[in-house]
């Protein structure tokens, strides 16, 4: 009996040995923490009393000492101009970063502008105080006359009015005729 306690003080021991003053190398540093969750919520901003987007997420992480959002479960934003509905987004992850503006959307992004042009790829950067939208990943655009465009890199203003695909690759439903000069 008395070897079976020996052998049980000497394991738990052993078990709560740790050098004083020293932390486990699994606490999180106070950065990584964040100090507000949400789930399945909405919020709307605006820009001089006028609605300018509304955000719907499944998740929410706020780590306010580095101004960072960051949305997963899947993200919906809805942009307006004017009063008027502008664009649709919706991705499986975002992070918005307050400092810079940077809004960046991943997985599986798709985005809808009003008059009909969609935009799908994994990655998209919307910044609100630069009024741009970019992205340095592969990207397929539909058009509204239903043209698909794939190419590398993209940038656009926020309304996708003005855009281009900075490497193009595609197939038109228009007939292009070429100058005979060109060659």
């Amino acid at each position: 009996m008395t070897k079976g306690i020996l052998l049980a003080i000497m394991f738990f021991s052993f078990i709560g040995c740790q050098t004083p003053g020293e932390l486990p190398a699994t606490s999180p540093r106070s950065d990584d923490v964040p100090d507000q969750i949400s789930y399945n919520a909405s919020m709307t901003l605006s820009e001089n009393g006028v609605v300018s987007s509304k955000i719907s997420y499944g998740r929410m992480e706020q780590y306010s000492n580095r101004k960072i959002l960051k949305f997963f479960d899947g993200v919906n934003i809805v942009t307006y101009d004017a009063g008027e509905r502008s664009v649709e987004l919706e991705a499986g992850e975002a992070t918005l970063n307050e400092i810079s503006g940077d809004f960046e959307l991943t997985v599986d992004v798709e985005a809808q502008s009003h008059d009909g042009m969609t935009l799908s790829s994994q990655k998209l950067v919307w910044n609100e105080k630069n009024h741009n939208v970019r992205s340095d990943v592969f990207v397929t655009v539909v058009t509204a006359e239903k043209d698909t465009i794939n190419g590398t890199g993209f940038e656009s203003e926020p309304s996708f009015a003005n855009w281009m695909i900075l490497k193009p690759s595609g197939v038109s439903q228009k007939k292009l005729s070429f100058d005979e000069n060109i060659r």
